[in-house]
């Protein structure tokens, strides 16, 4: 993939965010008040909810990850415009 399309890709990706952090968010927060809400007897349903929030956290962390190489991209194509000649 050329810097170009890493660019283009990061910032589709830093749109997609921009429209959903807050579902993000919501989501995280109604994970969050299960598992604080479900007794302990209940470890299925503890380690479900556990799992769901990692699951949730780790596709938020693709997603940033493709918005900072799309940065990284955009620095090396600045870079390179720099030092042509």
């Amino acid at each position: 993939m050329t810097d170009e399309q890493t660019a283009a890709k990061g910032h589709r990706a830093a749109n997609e965010y921009a429209e959903t952090h807050e579902a993000f968010d919501a989501v995280k927060a109604a994970i969050l008040k299960a598992l604080v809400e479900t007794s302990p007897g209940q470890p299925e349903k503890i380690l479900k909810l556990h799992t769901a929030a990692q699951n949730l956290e780790a596709v938020r962390q693709a997603l940033m990850g493709v918005i900072q190489s799309g940065q990284m991209a955009e620095h090396a194509i600045a870079l390179a415009g720099l030092t042509r000649q």
